[in-house]
């Protein structure tokens, strides 16, 4: 085996791999759902305040809401199973809430956001330096960026793992194919003495 096919293959693509899959850890996809999700029912509600709002500041002016609606909430929740349901929704959002505070899931998820897009731009310094005929100049700095990277997410808990996701072997074996097919018509023979 090529010492660089060696060093793409244990030491470098697993942790490009799992970079690329950060977005799939289930909390993360939590805290995306509540972010957009807040932002929705912060619209709702704007809607929902913007006529007593207006008839506020017009003096009573204007319309007015119609004769029959529920002025209190106990007259609102009263055989409407819309307004339960809400009670409920609001309920669940305070306990999604609370997760979100309790795990400080925003500063990690935006870590992990961040820590997503720089393996990208790692992956991109990778395929330039691969398309030279000696990339182990390269990989070296290149793969102590990438570690530099993975260490300090891990120590924000961005990084869920302690080295590179576990099971990930195929897509890692088949991304290393791709890029050695591609790539090592480039390369120089390695010695002998280097090759497995």
């Amino acid at each position: 085996m090529h010492p660089i096919e060696r060093k793409l293959r244990v030491e470098i693509c697993p942790y490009l791999i799992t970079g690329k899959r950060l977005n799939k850890w289930t909390p993360y996809r939590v805290y995306i759902a509540y972010s957009y999700l807040g932002e929705v029912f912060v619209l709702l509600a704007g809607f929902g305040i913007a006529n007593p709002v207006m008839v506020f500041l017009s003096g009573g002016q204007g319309t007015s809401a119609p004769v029959g609606n529920p002025s209190t909430v106990a007259e609102f929740l009263s055989g409407n199973w819309l307004g339960w349901m809400a009670i409920v929704l609001l309920v669940i959002w305070g306990l999604i809430k609370f997760y979100i505070r309790s795990e400080d899931l925003e500063k990690r998820c935006s870590l992990l956001r961040s820590c997503k897009q720089q393996c990208m731009q790692i992956e991109y310094q990778l395929l330039q330096v691969l398309a030279t005929e000696t990339p182990m100049e390269k990989l070296p700095t290149l793969q102590a960026k990438l570690y530099e990277l993975v260490d300090r997410n891990i120590a924000e808990r961005s990084w869920q793992f302690s080295g590179p996701e576990p099971g990930i072997e195929n897509e890692v074996d088949a991304y290393c194919n791709q890029l050695i097919s591609k790539y090592s018509s480039f390369w120089l023979p390695a010695p002998s003495v280097d090759r497995d």
